[in-house]
């Protein structure tokens, strides 16, 4: 059996000896690439072990830059003697972007060529060769996935040219390299990416702790704009806050232009078509690499050629806008964008929190000078039951020391005067508001209000009365002195009228005419004998306390009012305590108190409509509620309810007799028992009156 014989094209393509060596030394240069650590060391020990496989011919190595437009120098394996051709060939580029070179194109196309007498061609590698000195080159192309990555240039001495051994060791090696170039390119490119999202992270984290660390809104604004410079490295920076009500960008803190801030606010106020005005309006960051073609920009600093405009958002709506300012063409890249539009988020939260402190503070202000030069005295308690707020007119109404700090201490302990705070505990243990009238340590008299707002606390305020009390002492005297002395003359105009109905026939019309002045007259003896009742419980009566049964007390009252109900078609609804409600009372004041209530409930309802009586236990006290859906009574009107002669004037009013002393003389007896009186109302809805009155310790205790 005979062995065939390779043909001229196999022996060709048959590695020889050498050739297998420098095979194996391409795998050993490819195995020690790989574990290189850094980029900068593949290249430089790349050009090193490239220049001894080829009898240390100078190597250069081109490699495809970040806009990939062309292949920027990137090392040689030997120096140039000329300092001036060094510097240029550290310079240089070999475009490859859309160029119309055919060595270029054969290159893309992964060919390597061989120029000779290079520099007497028109071609982009003729400079190269001057700078080298050098009249032929080898240009091996390195390709990856079919891209050009790199250029190895190896210079071609003529008196010893590359063979095809050569080349074709050159070809096999350039697969290698472009592999690894790539691979390594790659790594350090993730690398560095990973280190600058790491260390943009780390920025981040500490400017979120300075600016929690300030409520200032100026430095906040100071340090927005400081940490947006250092990043980016722009020239000037300004941040503004937008008011979208009115359309307006108001300039808060500028760093980096050569003229003062009121200038450029004067610039920036003439016009509002700037690209930060667009940025307001439309919500959206926008980066301008040219200044020169964008209409709406408005100048503020020579030179500037690129601007970014971010916007603060606040739950999705503009409250400022950051501007970045830059002298270099094209100066902002998206890690910038992405880096100012983060700080943006931190900012606006900030600002945010800064802008409602000051405002706060502002308000905090205004309302301590009001309180400061108010006469009244205002206490506020936390539901805690510590001061949060206290007045100078209660440090000196209530002979505090004016130079120590009351707030936060418990109020039991920080104020010693024991009717105020029986006030507020009765008012806090009923839940209820509470007003009383309170005679200070300096016989001042005060009306004291007590009652809780919500997320405040209970707030205390007392007015100081004394005058309008010795007012109305000089006027329940004059009072009770001149009804004590008409009762003598309406009791002869009474005999006198009887006489008449006696001794003489009146028709139907006299009739009538005699009704009226005996019906005015009892209401001029009524009103005679309500105004002498409340002149008398004024002057502070002695009750004749003892446990009174409040169930059957509210149903004696209710019955002694049904023919009233029956008659305008109502109805009385009575949900009384299961458990009997003692308090300690006089029967017939109670009884009087009561039956004012439910009578006027009955009263001022309009026929077929219903009154409901409620009674509950709340703590150590007993709250009955009186409940009509009648004509109700208006807030202006609520306010004077309870003084004396105060009738409400209306249209459906007018038919119904009354005195305007019934419910005075009511809110003073039940203060006299202890108690306390209040009413809510709408007009058309009908009217509640609360009253609250301590139960009795003997038989409910």
């Amino acid at each position: 059996m005979s062995e065939a014989k390779p043909n001229e094209e196999t022996l060709m393509n048959t590695p020889k000896n050498g050739e297998i060596e420098r095979l194996y030394s391409i795998q050993r240069i490819t195995a020690k690439l790989g574990a290189l650590a850094s980029f900068s060391d593949l290249k430089t020990q790349l050009l090193k072990e490239v220049s001894a496989l080829f009898e240390q011919r100078r190597i250069l190595l081109f490699l495809l830059n970040d806009e990939k437009i062309g292949l920027n120098f990137a090392g040689i394996s030997q120096p140039l003697d000329d300092d001036e051709a060094e510097e240029r060939l550290l310079n240089s580029t070999i475009k490859i972007f859309n160029s119309d070179d055919e060595t270029v194109k054969k290159l893309i196309e992964n060919t390597a060529v061989a120029l000779d007498n290079i520099t007497t061609t028109d071609t982009p590698f003729s400079d190269l060769a001057s700078l080298l000195n050098i009249d032929h080159l080898y240009l091996l192309p390195l390709l990856f996935k079919e891209t050009l990555i790199g250029l190895i240039v190896l210079e071609v001495n003529p008196q010893t040219p590359l063979n095809d051994t050569d080349k074709r060791i050159l070809a096999v090696l350039a697969t290698n390299l472009a592999v690894s170039l790539n691979n390594k390119r790659t790594q350090e490119g993730t690398v560095q990416q990973l280190a600058a999202k790491m260390n943009e992270m780390s920025i981040l984290q500490q400017i979120d702790q300075e600016l929690n660390d300030t409520i200032e809104l100026s430095t906040v604004f100071n340090m927005t704009c400081d940490w947006a410079l250092r990043f980016s490295n722009a020239n000037a920076a300004s941040i503004a806050l937008y008011e979208e009500d009115n359309d307006t960008l108001r300039t808060m803190f500028n760093y980096g232009y050569s003229i003062t801030d009121e200038e450029i606010e004067s610039l920036r106020g003439q016009t509002k078509s700037s690209i930060a005005y667009r940025v307001a309006r439309t919500g959206r960051a926008e980066v301008v690499p040219d200044v020169s073609i964008d209409m709406d920009y408005q100048p503020v600093e020579q030179n500037i050629i690129s601007q970014m405009s971010v916007p603060v958002l606040r739950e999705e709506q503009v409250i400022a806008v950051l501007t970045l300012e830059s002298k270099k063409l094209n100066a902002y890249t998206d890690d910038h964008l992405s880096f100012v539009k983060n700080l943006a988020n931190r900012a606006a939260v900030a600002i945010d929190n800064a802008r409602l402190y000051t405002e706060s503070e502002r308000e905090r202000n205004k309302v301590s000078h009001i309180l400061r030069n108010i006469v009244d005295i205002v206490i506020v308690i936390s539901p805690e039951g510590r001061i949060v707020l206290m007045n100078q007119s209660a440090i000196s109404a209530l002979r505090l020391y004016s130079d120590t700090d009351y707030i936060g201490r418990i109020f039991d302990e920080a104020i010693d005067f024991r009717p105020l705070i029986n006030i507020y505990h009765k008012a806090r243990d009923t839940n209820e508001p509470l007003t009383e009238e309170i005679t200070m340590p300096n016989n001042r008299v005060f009306y004291t209000k007590a009652e809780l707002h919500e997320g405040v606390g209970w707030l205390i305020v007392m007015q100081d009365v004394t005058p309008y009390k010795e007012m109305d002492r000089l006027k329940s005297e004059l009072i009770a002195t001149v009804s004590h002395d008409l009762k003598q003359p309406l009791s002869v105009m009474r005999g006198y009228l009887d006489l008449l109905q006696m001794k003489n026939t009146f028709d139907t019309s006299s009739e009538n005419f005699v009704n009226m002045i005996d019906r005015s007259i009892q209401n001029m003896r009524q009103l005679i004998d309500d105004l002498l009742d409340l002149a008398k419980i004024e002057s502070g009566i002695d009750l004749s306390l003892e446990p009174v049964s409040l169930n059957a007390l509210i149903t004696e009252v209710v019955e002694t009012n049904s023919s009233t109900a029956i008659q305008k078609s109502m109805t009385v609804n009575t949900d009384l305590s299961e458990n009997l409600m003692m308090v300690k009372g006089e029967q017939n004041r109670l009884h009087q108190i009561f039956n004012n209530l439910i009578g006027n409930a009955i009263k001022y309802t309009p026929p077929e409509g219903k009154v409901d009586i409620k009674m509950e236990k709340r703590g150590d006290s007993v709250r009955v509620s009186v409940q009509d859906n009648g004509l109700g009574i208006s807030p202006e009107d609520q306010a004077h309810i309870f003084e004396r002669f105060y009738r409400v004037r209306r249209p459906e009013t007018e038919s119904i007799d009354g005195t305007g002393l019934g419910l005075a003389i009511v809110k003073t007896l039940i203060e006299a028992h202890q108690g306390t009186i209040r009413l809510e109302s709408t007009l058309g809805e009908g009217t509640t009156f609360y009253v609250t009155l301590p139960l009795s310790e003997d038989v409910n205790g």
